[in-house]
């Protein structure tokens, strides 16, 4: 991991993945290279509700350019029902993507710039924290 990707990934731990927001726990870096980051939340209603936006959104997706990134959560949701499900952001290609669900029920999904620039995220906080919108 490249020290820009490194420093992204530490600034969207440091505004979404506080112990104060019960739906983005940010959980740490895991893999050997260091290239994914996960988060933990363990109510299985939200996990269902969170698993069906994801499936849903994923088969919009013109030419499922991140569908496999967001089925794959939706699969892990499924499977995890009893335990803290894992939601993954992974580092592809030097762009930090992935997706989540903060407390009033929404789900983002980006991709650094390019998500913003295909118009598939609003979030204004997202917007000032990463700085990835002019």
């Amino acid at each position: 991991m490249t020290e820009d990707m490194a420093t992204d990934v530490a600034r969207f731990v440091e505004v979404f993945g506080g112990d104060d927001d019960p739906l983005t726990h940010a959980v740490g870096l895991v893999s050997e290279d260091g290239d994914e980051l996960i988060w933990s939340e363990g109510s299985p209603a939200t996990i269902m509700e969170i698993s069906r936006k994801l499936a849903r959104i994923a088969k919009t997706i013109e030419h499922n350019k991140f569908g496999p990134v967001f089925l794959d959560v939706a699969q892990v949701a499924e499977r995890t029902l009893r335990h803290p499900v894992t939601v993954r952001i992974a580092l592809d290609s030097g762009a930090l993507h992935g997706m989540f669900s903060d407390t009033d029920g929404w789900i983002v999904e980006w991709e650094c710039a390019e998500a913003w620039n295909a118009g598939l995220v609003c979030n204004d906080r997202l917007d000032s924290s990463l700085g990835v919108v002019e």
